[in-house]
């Protein structure tokens, strides 16, 4: 009985030409990564899950792990949902070997068991950067990570996105100047950053729900209205508010604004967003999440924040950082959709050597081998049975764009003859002259 050859839902895979753009966008965050001083970190997919939830993760996300055919007790490992909770047991258990402030970027599947939505799945993989830092982490860190992230962008020609920019500490200095009670501004927190996903009218009755006062209410609506002004004007407002830690934060915010714009990061990209929250409580300073305009629907393509300690579940020491991640599969799934991206090939293949005729293999070969010796990707006909034309139709269906035809003829005046399959010229080159100049 055949088993039916599908994949399970959620956990995308890609064709050939999809797979290449996706390299691409692999290639190009790691480019910026490591040009702006970050190194590579891999860590297992599979973790303790004492480690796992030792930072509040949702046990309903975290896929558990045993043996088909081990004993069937309750399970002591799983599959890692992000790559945070990972980096904070690496860099505590490998603490003395590493040196402070610790770049790193780290590239890896991760599942999370969460439920399935557009733009989501259950299998993707993210592009993690972090700074940490061992005592005291510089604000300087907070501008480098959101920069490199905006360099990552840039430098895969995406032009429509917003980074939304804010502080923990403005949230959470207002939200106490409205004398809300401590154990309640937690949700309030994680209520206000939802406003995008359920509209106004939707917040303000479950903050109706939340706080006793209309009139706290309306501040905190009012204070949301910010969103419509200028990165100056909300600059302005905030810093107008009198509470020593939302001060703290603005002053923090304006600093980080401010050395983003001279680093080059054009003022259309950056939108201070006071709603901004990242819900997750352990954020305590600079937050940024990223949109593209056209399709903000899609949800955030990366986003991050600061953090007061990473590893103090691991180890005794203090271990401040700020992070951020590219959601590569939510990306690629944009650039597809939308058509940021468009497929042209599956294959990398440059140049496919025909065969049209058998007694010339030596020297088929020979052209072979010279191409990948000048890292020209190429490959050759393996079958001589095929006729030319179903030799260059292989070609046409893979995208590959140059045909090498030789035969007698040619190989008599020591020439090759290389056609363009998209405009259906042929050059002849000379054998042995350079032609990567034509091919690429």
């Amino acid at each position: 009985m055949l088993i039916e050859p599908k994949n399970i839902s959620w956990f995308p895979e890609l064709l050939p030409e999809e797979r290449i753009i996706e390299l691409e966008i692999f290639d190009t965050i790691r480019r910026c990564y490591e040009c702006a001083g970050f190194v590579s970190v891999e860590t297992p997919a599979v973790e303790r899950l004492e480690v796992l939830t030792s930072k509040g993760g949702d046990d309903s996300e975290i896929y558990a792990l045993h043996r088909l055919n081990g004993e069937q007790e309750d399970a002591k490992l799983g599959l890692h949902f992000d790559l945070t909770v990972p980096i904070a047991r690496y860099v505590a258990q490998h603490y003395s070997q590493l040196s402070f402030p610790f770049r790193r970027y780290q590239i890896q599947k991760i599942w999370r068991g969460e439920r399935p939505q557009a733009g989501r799945a259950r299998e993707f993989t993210q592009a993690d950067i972090d700074i940490v830092a061992d005592g005291e982490l510089p604000l300087f860190a907070h501008v480098e990570v959101v920069a490199v992230i905006h360099s990552v962008f840039r430098a895969l020609g995406f032009d429509t996105y917003v980074m939304r920019i804010n502080n923990r500490k403005i949230l959470r200095g207002f939200f106490e100047s409205l004398e809300i009670p401590e154990d309640t501004i937690p949700h309030v927190v994680r209520t206000v950053d939802k406003v995008d996903k359920i509209g106004l009218s939707k917040l303000e009755q479950e903050l109706q729900t939340l706080l006793a006062s209309q009139m706290i209410v309306s501040s905190i609506l009012e204070y949301l209205g910010l969103r419509s002004l200028s990165n100056s004007e909300k600059l302005a407002y905030l810093e107008a508010i009198r509470h020593p830690l939302l001060a703290q934060g603005v002053i923090e915010l304006r600093e980080v604004y401010e050395r983003l714009i001279q680093m080059g990061v054009e003022e259309r990209f950056l939108s201070i967003d006071p709603a901004i929250a990242r819900g997750l409580d352990y954020y305590t300073g600079t937050i940024f999440e990223t949109f593209d305009v056209d399709n903000v629907s899609f949800g955030s393509l990366a986003s991050g924040g600061a953090y007061a300690d990473l590893a103090s579940h691991f180890i005794d020491r203090s271990l401040p950082g700020v992070g951020g991640s590219i959601g590569v599969t939510r990306l690629l799934q944009l650039f597809l959709q939308s058509g940021k991206r468009t497929p042209v090939a599956a294959t990398p293949t440059r140049v496919l050597i025909t065969r049209v005729q058998e007694e010339y293999i030596d020297r088929y070969v020979a052209l072979l081998s010279g191409f990948r010796d000048a890292s020209i990707p190429a490959e050759i006909v393996l079958s001589a049975s095929q006729k030319i034309g179903k030799q260059i139709a292989y070609a046409d269906k893979k995208g590959i764009p140059y045909v090498l035809i030789a035969g007698e003829d040619e190989f008599a005046k020591n020439v090759v003859a290389i056609k363009k399959l998209k405009t259906g010229e042929t050059r002849e080159f000379a054998l042995g002259s350079d032609m990567s100049e034509w091919l690429f």
